[in-house]
């Protein structure tokens, strides 16, 4: 790929990001799982608990990264297939690639929005400030990142509803709050489940929480970062393999059905 096209490439994911932050941001659905659903989960957990700020800051920040990165692809994708917009992007002369960097785009500049939300709260209310800013800066993104990489794979399933996407995702992202040390400590985490934290994206970027605000994490910041980058590489992945073999699927048989119409024209 020259340097032409990669430019046309990076502006066609440019212009599907702002497209999708423009059109899917205020959508209820959209607003209800990315923001209101983790923080009226967290609030749940953590009122009467005495939660000093310092400690419910880094949980909560993560989860509505988690939240708000990986709900603007399962809302877009599936909306529209129903709308064929979808297969209008499909027929466009860019490469697959470049529709989901778009996604992923959208999605992850969405979660950092949302994502500085409790940050500034507890900066300006609370006086809860970062003891790591740039460490905050770069982990928040990176976070939203897989985040929103994970949302585009589960739309990769060829479903025309949200609805369908969601609900599946949250099979996943509900009991990875619970194993990733948001509301228990990975130090307090008992030995049986600390495997099932290990393969939760959530548990790195809540550990980089911890560090940007505490100075101190479980893990060392770069094992954080390295894993959130595997992970993401994975979502992708998996995303691209899924809707090719989902499109395979689907284009098979229609094939049959062309080939079975033109036998029976045929005198």
């Amino acid at each position: 790929m020259d340097l032409s096209q990669l430019i046309v490439e990076l502006s066609a994911a440019w212009a599907i990001a702002k497209k999708d932050l423009k059109m899917y941001y205020v959508r209820p659905g959209t607003v209800m799982f990315g923001i209101m659903f983790p923080l009226f989960m967290f609030l749940s957990f953590a009122v009467g608990r005495n939660i000093p700020i310092a400690e419910a800051l880094p949980g909560l920040t993560s989860m509505v990264a988690m939240f708000s990165s990986s709900s603007i692809g399962p809302f877009s994708i599936p909306l529209e297939r129903r709308l064929k917009t979808f297969d209008r992007l499909l027929a466009a002369p860019i490469s697959f690639y470049s529709i989901l960097v778009g996604k992923v785009l959208a999605g992850a500049l969405y979660g950092i929005a949302t994502g500085l939300f409790p940050i500034l709260a507890g900066a300006i209310f609370f006086n809860a400030l970062p003891a790591q800013f740039e460490t905050l800066v770069f982990s928040l993104t990176l976070s939203a990142i897989c985040f929103a990489s994970m949302g585009v794979m589960f739309a990769s399933y060829p479903t025309k509803y949200p609805g369908n996407v969601t609900i599946a995702m949250n099979f996943v992202r509900l009991p990875m709050i619970f194993v990733s040390g948001v509301f228990t400590p990975l130090e307090q985490t008992p030995a049986f489940l600390l495997p099932l934290a290990m393969a939760s994206p959530l548990t790195y970027a809540n550990d980089l929480m911890r560090t940007s605000f505490k100075g101190k994490g479980y893990f060392n910041p770069v094992i954080d970062w390295i894993s959130l980058l595997v992970f993401t590489c994975l979502f992708l992945t998996a995303g691209v393999k899924l809707h090719s073999k989902f499109t395979e699927l689907e284009e098979s048989p229609r094939a049959r059905l062309k080939i079975n119409t033109s036998q029976r024209r045929q005198p």
